[in-house]
């Protein structure tokens, strides 16, 4: 038993991390937002005071500094990027299962499972950007524009 434990260790680690990674990404999805995202009406009210002090400093002659918001990173960011570092890491262990000759069916495994839990993250933002689009095209186009 020690000696299958030893001939597939690399790529036995990387179909864990694998798996982890994955399930973390699925949790993530089902589980939605655990930082309640603020209000539309408090994001539209600051983006409207900072217009009318650009607009004000322009019609004084001044120079606008605008004041950055610094990018949080609450739980939501933080599970994204942990998915993201353990999916990597999966990878890794999968491929120096491959460069030290383990059997090949662990480090594919670890591979696939890192690849498939990086590429769920990232189809889930492109999946919500073309839903975007098109709500705003047919929005657009309900207003005789589009």
């Amino acid at each position: 038993m020690e000696d299958v434990i030893k001939q597939r260790k690399l790529g036995l680690i990387g179909t864990i991390l694998g798996l982890l990674a994955l399930g973390i990404a699925f949790f993530q999805f089902f589980l939605g937002p655990i930082e309640k995202p603020p209000e539309i009406e408090e994001v539209i009210a600051e983006k409207t005071v900072k217009i009318k002090e650009a607009i004000s400093a322009k019609i004084k002659g001044q120079e606008y500094k605008s004041t950055n918001d610094e990018v949080s990173f609450g739980p939501d960011k933080i599970i994204e990027l942990s998915t993201v570092i353990i999916g990597f890491l999966a990878i890794v262990f999968g491929v120096m299962g491959f460069i030290q000759k383990e059997q090949w069916r662990p480090s594919c495994s670890a591979i696939a499972l890192g690849v498939g839990a990086i590429t769920f993250q990232v189809a889930v933002v492109i999946t919500a950007a073309i839903i975007f689009v098109f709500i705003l095209a047919i929005f657009l186009g309900s207003l005789g524009l589009g």
